[in-house]
């Protein structure tokens, strides 16, 4: 009876043991996925902020150039170009507002704006934000 006992025991331990192993792995099971996803989720939303932020960088540059007296519009294009190559951007629309720089005079308002496609752009394919097309714009007065 004593022996049956201690078999018993030790079944039992055994058996509890193997539980806590099990629900470790059905936990694990359903966090890794979880994790996963969030820091896959973090990194697509990250490249899309620093996409946006290039871009306004972007147009930023190139507002500067377009408020030089004298500036063209392929100087413009060029700069922003610069700092589009630079951050690894590729297929972006560069837009002045207006398209002739000789015609403004001091106190006119030149706007640059510069917009990619994210999926162009992103890190991974099929990201959460491959839909959209990020756009920077800047506004600048024209100086003396």
């Amino acid at each position: 009876m004593a022996r049956f006992k201690a078999l018993n025991k030790s079944n039992h331990k055994r058996f509890r043991r193997n539980c806590r192993s099990g629900l470790a792995v059905v936990e694990a099971a359903i966090c890794i996925p979880i994790l996963i996803m969030t820091i896959l989720a973090t990194v697509d939303c990250c490249s899309c902020i620093f996409l946006k932020q290039s871009l306004t960088v972007a147009a930023y540059e190139g507002g500067r150039v377009a408020i030089v007296p004298g500036s063209q519009k392929k100087n413009v294009e060029a700069q922003v170009q610069l700092i589009l190559s630079e951050r690894n951007i590729s297929n972006a629309t560069i837009t002045l507002t207006p398209s002739d720089l000789s015609t403004l005079r001091y106190g006119d308002h030149v706007t640059v704006t510069v917009q990619a496609k994210a999926s162009d752009n992103g890190i991974m394919a099929g990201s959460l934000f491959s839909a959209t097309d990020p756009r920077g714009s800047v506004t600048f007065m024209i100086e003396q």
